[in-house]
């Protein structure tokens, strides 16, 4: 009767203990950006940004010549098959 006894008691101070434990919260969504008005603008923004910062990069280099310089002029006097 008495190892009964003990056995509830510690049984009631487990359920205790767990009834009054610090549960962990449920984590929350992060928010979403894809309706924001102005996260749309700052990507649109990004987007211009980086295709201007390309075109001006390829605009400057169409710019320069490439100086390709001929050390020997050679005549081709035989022409290659098509499929060869």
């Amino acid at each position: 009767m008495q190892d009964a006894w003990i056995c509830a008691r510690r049984l009631l101070c487990l359920h205790l203990q767990a009834s009054t434990s610090p549960t962990p919260e449920t984590p929350q969504p992060l928010p979403s950006n894809h309706n924001n008005p102005k996260h749309k603008i700052k990507m649109k923004f990004v987007t211009l940004t980086g295709a201007l910062a390309l075109f001006a990069t390829a605009a400057s280099a169409l710019d320069k010549p490439l100086n390709i310089q001929v050390d020997t002029a050679v005549e081709c006097t035989r022409k290659t098959q098509v499929g060869k």
